[in-house]
């Protein structure tokens, strides 16, 4: 397996197949038990690989120039898609004849805070909301924060003890009354899959053939973990915390590998996603945006009855509408930021 192995785009079939997933999970009716063993297979495995893919291209840095590249890179695009969240909510409530001042702050202080917890926290008289998608790029803030002060130890060895800590408080912090705030401990359950994705970097894995036992014995342990277990990172919520994270891993760990063994294909299929998965960040952000300043209630109001419209417990409606909101905006903003850049280049 040479072919497309050493690029930047190595792994664009695999964020652009999760992402996909990801917005297909978001247009879930979550009526029904929707715990069939694919499906948790996908769940405990998805976000652990887009935290592995991460980790793959980091480099030692110090502490300071680590966290000053994860500010540009991560939390600058969090905190537009929070402002843009803010302003188009208040739009919409002021269009509906409503203050926008509750939602506004609803908003915004769930963006502020880092609140992923969708149930709400009450701040004085106002409720706090969550910060839909976007709870990822915070949490990925707080994993690469903790790589670049683990990774400067020289010790390997005290490296993924230190990292085995830090996971385990992220995972114990869900058994507290503590308000998951700035989404740390997300970013500390999270680290551990970074490290994961600099050490498979660093021991060239994915360049080597791969034992079949060892990709076997992933795939069993992963499937065994979503059997028995469950993980959701975002909302905290862990069935055999330990073991789903293990089992996470493993899963992650089969379908890049996977991904990597057919993004070898000439496939227009493949390349469609390939090229999806090159806007990931794009998308994750738009995505936030659409999920909580449109008005999707009165959307599955007038669509839900109609049964043929939901596979599963997916709106399909719901899901192609947004994809296509997405790949529009998407389109847009590269037409807008080549003109910008074409004009940059035209002042020089």
């Amino acid at each position: 397996m040479n072919k497309k192995l050493t690029g930047l785009t190595m792994f664009d079939l695999i964020k652009g197949v999760a992402i996909i997933m990801v917005i297909w999970v978001h247009s879930n009716t979550f009526k029904g038990s929707n715990d069939f063993l694919l499906n948790n297979m996908f769940r405990v495995s998805l976000m652990p690989a887009f935290f592995i893919v991460s980790g793959y291209w980091l480099k030692k840095r110090s502490v300071s120039s680590g966290i000053k590249y994860s500010l540009q890179y991560i939390l600058k695009p969090y905190a537009i898609t929070g402002c843009t969240v803010v302003v188009l909510s208040a739009i919409k409530k002021i269009l509906q004849g409503e203050s926008a001042v509750s939602l506004s702050i609803y908003h915004g202080f769930a963006f502020l805070l880092g609140l992923t917890d969708a149930s709400g926290t009450v701040l004085g008289r106002f409720n706090i909301g969550w910060n839909g998608a976007a709870w990822f790029l915070f949490a990925l803030f707080w994993a690469w924060t903790f790589f670049f002060m683990i990774i400067n130890i020289k010790n390997e060895k005290i490296q993924i003890a230190i990292v085995t800590v830090i996971a385990t408080l992220g995972f114990l912090w869900s058994y507290t009354d503590f308000i998951a705030f700035f989404d740390l401990p997300q970013g500390m359950v999270g680290c551990g899959y970074v490290y994961m994705g600099y050490i498979l970097k660093k021991k060239s894995v994915f360049k080597k053939d791969i034992p079949r036992y060892v990709f076997a014995v992933s795939l069993v342990v992963w499937i065994v973990s979503a059997w028995l277990g469950f993980m959701d990172i975002a909302s905290l919520t862990y069935k055999l915390p330990f073991l789903v994270y293990i089992g996470g891993g493993m899963g992650a760990f089969v379908i890049i590998y996977l991904s990597l063994l057919a993004n070898q294909l000439e496939n227009k299929v493949i390349e469609g996603l390939s090229l999806t998965g090159r806007y990931t960040n794009w998308i994750m952000c738009i995505h936030t945006v659409e999920m909580l300043a449109f008005p999707w209630d009165k959307f599955n109001d007038k669509f839900d009855n109609y049964s043929f419209l939901i596979m599963g417990e997916t709106r399909i409606l719901q899901f192609i509408v947004r994809c296509i909101l997405i790949v529009s905006i998407c389109f847009l903003m590269k037409k807008v930021n080549m003109k910008i850049n074409g004009n940059n280049k035209l002042k020089k």
